[in-house]
């Protein structure tokens, strides 16, 4: 596993190759602080940073990270909404050509991340045998606008067959708000001495059934 893989040279991706790593790229920095990142490194590099189609054209394995906990409030689908789109802060484009489809952005997040961690028997898809873990979401990312992907909630979050989270009635018929990529994003590695905001009640609510489904299932 080799973590965050911001910038990778040809002979080190080569390498990676050679030893069989997996890098999972830390996309989510392109949202929050691809502005900083353009003007410490220069457009040439940063268009290259977290770049998920060279080796997607290349046939190698990666996935998607938040970097979480540093994040206090990761969100699976703002990692393909990043990795799809490559926008920044400022709503500019870097790297337009390493950006993915978001069908491959998916599977780096499920399919490839299970077998990142060795646990692709268990988890990463819905298949016969396999632990019932999944999400219900309001939209299908692969139908809709690329651009809006980072808006679609989660519906319901269900762990080894048990609903440990349920969007209410009232937030589903509310208008989602555009996902928080500015200076005030809690992830915002554009400023390193940006205070994170703290989970809202019901994130928190959320982190704790999960946490509590995970430690159930490891006893």
């Amino acid at each position: 596993m080799f973590i965050h893989a911001s910038y990778l040279r040809p002979d080190q991706i080569q390498r990676i190759k050679a030893v069989g790593a997996v890098p999972s790229f830390l996309v989510a920095s392109i949202s929050s602080g691809g502005d900083a990142v353009e003007r410490f490194w220069g457009p040439e590099r940063a268009a290259r940073a977290a770049g998920a189609q060279t080796f997607q054209a290349a046939g190698l394995p990666y996935t998607l990270s938040h970097d979480a906990p540093v994040s206090p409030q990761p969100t699976i689908l703002g990692l393909v909404d990043a990795a799809v789109n490559r926008r920044t802060a400022s709503g500019r484009v870097i790297g337009p050509a390493e950006r993915i489809s978001p069908y491959d952005a998916l599977r780096a997040v499920t399919v490839m991340a299970a077998y990142q961690i060795k646990e692709e028997k268990s988890k990463g898809s819905l298949e016969p045998g396999k632990l019932a873990d999944l999400v219900i979401i309001e939209r299908n990312p692969l139908k809709v606008e690329p651009g809006s992907i980072g808006t679609i909630r989660v519906v319901e979050t269900i762990k080894e067959g048990q609903p440990v989270y349920k969007i209410s009635a009232q937030e589903l018929g509310s208008v989602p708000a555009a996902p928080a990529i500015g200076p005030e994003s809690p992830h915002n590695h554009g400023d390193p001495l940006a205070q994170p905001k703290p989970l809202a009640a019901p994130d928190r609510a959320m982190v704790e059934r999960l946490l509590q489904a995970s430690q159930t299932s490891q006893r």
